[in-house]
């Protein structure tokens, strides 16, 4: 909730809402967590994970990369900045690296 004073906060930087709130909502401005945040996917599945660290996980919980993609039974990806290039990372081997 954003009126331009009001903030929303949960206890303990937890914040669950029971069934759907809007077919489509929006945020319009910025969203801020301290430590860990996740969206969790279907039951038993992970969603989309942002470690303390910064790190972005989808599908898993203990991202290693910027950003890591992963699913049980495929292929996973992540994406491995460096000093003036990206890599591009499949099952922990790298497989491109872009340069500016």
């Amino acid at each position: 909730l954003d009126d331009g004073s009001t903030k929303l906060q949960a206890p303990s930087s937890k914040l669950f809402f029971g069934g759907i709130i809007a077919h489509n909502t929006y945020i319009n401005g910025a969203i801020e967590a301290t430590g860990v945040s996740q969206l969790r996917g279907a039951a038993g599945q992970q969603g989309l994970y942002v470690a303390s660290t910064g790190n972005v996980g989808i599908g898993t919980t203990s991202p290693s990369e910027k950003l890591v993609v992963s699913e049980p039974g495929k292929k996973s990806f992540a994406v491995r900045p460096g000093a003036g290039y990206v890599s591009l990372v499949v099952d922990g081997v790298e497989v491109a690296r872009m340069r500016n």
